[in-house]
């Protein structure tokens, strides 16, 4: 009932996660941002998307390399998540519903026919641009799968590493960047639980 997936921005920290097989490991990075980035600003000869362009900055050009990481940029994660999901380009939504007919399968003798639950756990870091940018996206996506698969209830927890973690591992010039980091990634999070009528949010 056990399964793992790894999603990453940078393809030899992927390729380091050797313990997952490689069909449950996802690089999101590799594709033409420039491009589909024109696209989606109505530059190609196509009407600009509201849902990419209302969280662009006009003037922010993204990074070109393909497969090196975020490089420490929440934007650079969002926008690459956004490509793959959006028309399950790296077939990560194909995957993750294997998964859970896997887990609800009727005949499968260990599956909770109680308590219904299909518990989803996101570790990360919230300190660089793959994490940060992308752990809530895949909070809400992996919720509504599981909602929509109709079998049980979800439950999504996120353990997420502070910035604090690596200050001892970056240069000492990237400290103020991943702790803007991880406080912008907090405030996104404290929004949207309130959004989910959590009382208190985070406080």
């Amino acid at each position: 009932l056990t399964h793992f997936l790894v999603i990453d921005t940078n393809k030899d920290d992927l390729d380091k996660q050797r313990d997952v097989p490689p069909d449950c490991r996802f690089l999101v990075s590799s594709f033409d941002n420039a491009a589909y980035v024109a696209r989606k600003r109505g530059l190609a000869q196509n009407p600009a998307d509201p849902m990419v362009t209302q969280w662009i900055p006009d003037d922010y050009r993204f990074r070109q390399t393909q497969g090196a990481g975020a490089g420490q940029i929440r934007l650079e994660s969002r926008l690459r998540l956004y490509y793959n999901l959006e028309d399950d380009r790296a077939a990560l939504r194909r995957k993750v519903n294997q998964m859970l007919q896997d887990c609800s399968a009727r005949e499968n003798p260990w599956r909770d026919n109680e308590d219904r639950v299909v518990r989803i756990l996101i570790y990360c870091s919230i300190a660089g641009g793959t994490g940060s940018g992308g752990f809530l996206p895949m909070a809400y996506l992996f919720r509504r799968m599981v909602a929509d698969d109709g079998w049980g209830r979800p439950s999504v927890s996120a353990f997420l590493s502070l910035p604090t973690t690596f200050l001892q591992k970056v240069k000492p010039q990237l400290h103020d960047d991943i702790k803007a980091n991880g406080y912008a990634a907090l405030k996104e999070l404290e929004f949207l639980t309130r959004q989910l009528g959590y009382p208190g949010g985070m406080d």
